[in-house]
Order: C-alpha cells, then sequence, then structure tokens
C-alpha cells in the first residue's frame, strides 16, 4: 500500500489515519493493563477527530465526511452496546468500536475489490468483518497462552472431547460440501468444508472449556483487583454485576466493607479485546477487502 499526500484531501486522511492508530494503541494499552478503557482518553481523540474533521471540512467546502463520521458512529455505537447488552463483551468495546468509525469513516488508501450497495456502506462493512475475524483468531491465542499456565486445563479437555462427536461433525461437513458441490461446482467444497468443521469442533470445545475453567475462578474480596468481572448479586453494598462490567476500585471497597476481605466471590477474568480492533484496522488499510476476496474466490472456482 502506497500513501500519497499530494492533496489536501489526502493530507486530511493522513492525519486521521494516524489519529485512529494512536488511538487504538492508546485503548489496547489501557485495556491490556487494567482490562478498563480510559473514557478521558476516548473523549480526548473523540473532540480530536471532530475539530480535524470540521476544520477539513471548512477547508475542503466538503461535508459529507463528517456527516460518515456521524452516521457510522452512531450505528455501530448501537450495534456495540447491543453485543455488550446480550454479554458478547464489555462496555468499553462498544465504546471503541464506535469511535473508530467516528475516527475514520471513509474508505480512504483502503484498497477494495468489490463495491457492493455503497463503497461507504461496504468499508463499514469490511472493516467490522475484519475486526471480527482478527477478533476470534485473538481470542483463541489468547487463551491457548493463558491455557499454559493451567496444568488442569487438557486434563479436561481429553475428557470434554469425543471422537464420536467429532466424526459426527465431520461427516455431517462431508454431506453439506457434496449438496453444496453441485451448486457451486467448487471442488475445495469437497475437501475444505469438512476438514474446517472438523477443527471448528475442537476450537468449539477449547473455547467452552476456556471460558468455564481458564477465565473463571473463585478468590477472596480482598485478592480482586480494579478491572476484575465480579458474578454474582451483593444486596448489603448494592452490587450487581448483570454484563460483562469490569468492577472498579470504589466497588471493591464496597464489597469489603459490607462483606469482609475473605468473602469468596467468582470473578470471571476476560479477553484483552481491544488489541484485535488495532489489528484488524491496520489489516484493513493495508489489504482491504482481501479475506472476503480469497472467500469469493474459492467459491467461484
Amino acid at each position: 500500500m502506497i500513501f500519497h499526500f499530494g492533496n489536501l484531501e489526502s493530507l486530511y486522511f493522513g492525519i486521521m489515519l494516524l489519529i485512529a492508530i494512536i488511538f487504538l494503541l492508546v485503548v489496547s494499552y489501557c485495556d491490556l493493563k487494567t482490562s478498563l478503557i480510559d473514557i478521558r482518553a476516548v473523549i480526548f481523540f473523540d473532540c480530536l477527530a471532530l475539530i480535524c474533521h470540521g476544520l477539513f471540512a471548512f477547508l475542503l467546502h466538503e461535508y459529507k465526511y463528517i456527516l460518515f463520521g456521524i452516521s457510522s458512529l452512531a450505528i455501530f455505537l448501537f450495534m456495540g452496546y447491543l453485543l455488550y447488552f446480550f454479554s458478547k463483551w464489555g462496555e468499553g468495546d462498544a465504546i471503541v468500536l464506535g469511535s473508530i468509525y467516528f475516527i475514520y469513516p471513509f474508505p480512504y488508501f483502503v484498497p477494495l475489490h468489490f463495491v457492493i450497495i455503497n463503497k461507504v456502506i461496504y468499508y463499514w462493512y469490511v472493516l467490522f468483518f475484519n475486526i471480527a475475524i482478527f477478533g476470534v483468531f485473538y481470542s483463541l491465542m489468547y487463551a491457548f497462552i493463558f491455557s499454559l499456565r493451567n496444568r488442569e486445563f487438557y486434563a479436561h479437555l481429553k475428557k470434554e472431547l469425543s471422537l464420536k462427536h467429532a466424526f459426527l461433525v465431520f461427516l455431517l461437513g462431508s454431506c453439506l460440501a457434496f449438496v453444496m458441490y453441485f451448486f457451486v461446482e467448487s471442488s475445495y467444497y469437497v475437501i475444505a468444508f469438512p476438514l474446517i468443521l472438523f477443527i471448528s469442533y475442537f476450537f468449539y470445545v477449547f473455547a467452552k472449556l476456556s471460558d468455564e475453567i481458564l477465565f473463571t475462578k473463585k478468590i477472596k474480596l480482598k485478592d480482586v483487583k480494579e478491572g476484575d468481572t465480579v458474578l454474582g448479586t451483593f444486596k448489603k453494598a448494592n452490587f450487581e454485576c448483570k454484563r460483562l462490567d469490569a468492577i472498579s476500585k470504589e466497588e471493591i471497597d464496597a464489597l469489603i466493607k459490607a462483606y469482609g476481605p475473605n468473602k469468596v466471590v467468582e470473578v470471571k477474568d476476560m479477553v484483552r479485546y481491544i488489541p484485535s480492533f488495532l489489528f484488524g484496522f491496520i489489516f484493513t488499510v493495508l489489504f482491504g477487502d482481501a479475506i472476503l476476496y480469497y472467500l469469493s474466490s474459492l467459491i467461484i472456482v
């Protein structure tokens, strides 16, 4: 990918790209360090982006980019909070998702092989798709590294895995691939699809056990750290973990005051997911819809 800054519009998007990457680096650092997103950093970068959008809109006499930013912010903030309310990720993830679209709402510098419906909307979809793909692999890698510190985990994994279930998944994949072959006439499906489902079964069992064993533990309140997710309802402290919210220092102090430091609670350690936003965004800027293009080529072959 070659970047040209020979005109005002290129300079504008070069600056916005730099802001977006610095923003994602900062929030990724916060997420990895404490599992909390510093809302002050988010507000700062959103305000900086708003100033740049407004300034260049005035200089370029073009207001569509700031409108794209506001529209994408509303759409993906809503989508992010929807995932949050369904306990798929934390509130900070939802806020960061909306912010990255606000900062960089237009596919300038982004190589796109297809243009479906509308170039901007397609870019929004591609970015979300790439973030999701990187999120899956990042989460699995994060869980794998986490599992290396737990010897008992692989004993549970061995018991949970079933060759019978794996064979049934492979058989189902083979039947589906055979049927799909007559519609797309692609020999790749006959070999790849059953193997993908077969491997996905092992990933599913690994992810399920990771959530139950690796990321859930019982500890005393005095050992709870800011950023942990404490499960349950504690009426004396007026505390309830409704979703995947990280606990604050003030809430920990309130729980200790109400129940004592030796009260045993269940804590769920969360995958620090924000770095996958950074990887997905950088990949999108450099390679655009390369993954979708490759997948489509497999179908067409």
